[in-house]
């Protein structure tokens, strides 16, 4: 499987009947982003057997504007919601075919794993 993407994440134009959050929709590209970022550390580990310091400082700043805009959102369980659609979305059209929505998914997860366990550390 080849992991090879897109690095330029740009949201497709999508119908809405309401008028779009820009917050939902940037948390959506950041998500897609640092997913991104987790499958190209993944093949780098799996190639070079450890993640360039550029991919860990990419990955760690998309993961810290994804937590401070999720902290400034009112209803976290929906930003939680749209973004992972949202960023599934913008995956499935910037990446080739031959990535399974699966992998996608397990992708996004990732993400809101990582989210997870910054929010945890810093309650801690």
């Amino acid at each position: 499987m080849d992991l090879a993407v897109d690095t330029d994440i740009v949201a497709p134009a999508r119908p809405t009947t309401a008028a779009p959050s820009p917050s939902f929709d940037l948390a959506g590209a950041l998500v897609a982003t640092l997913a991104v970022e987790l499958a190209r550390g993944l093949r780098e580990v799996a190639v070079r057997g450890a993640i360039t310091d550029a991919t860990q400082a990419r990955g760690g700043d998309l993961l810290r504007q994804l937590f401070f805009l999720r902290q400034e959102c009112t209803d976290a369980a929906a930003f939680d919601r749209s973004a992972q659609a949202h960023g599934a979305e913008l995956m499935r059209a910037c990446m080739r075919t031959d990535v399974s929505d699966q992998t996608i998914a397990e992708l996004v997860q990732a993400v809101f794993d990582l989210l997870g366990k910054v929010r945890q550390a810093v309650v801690n």
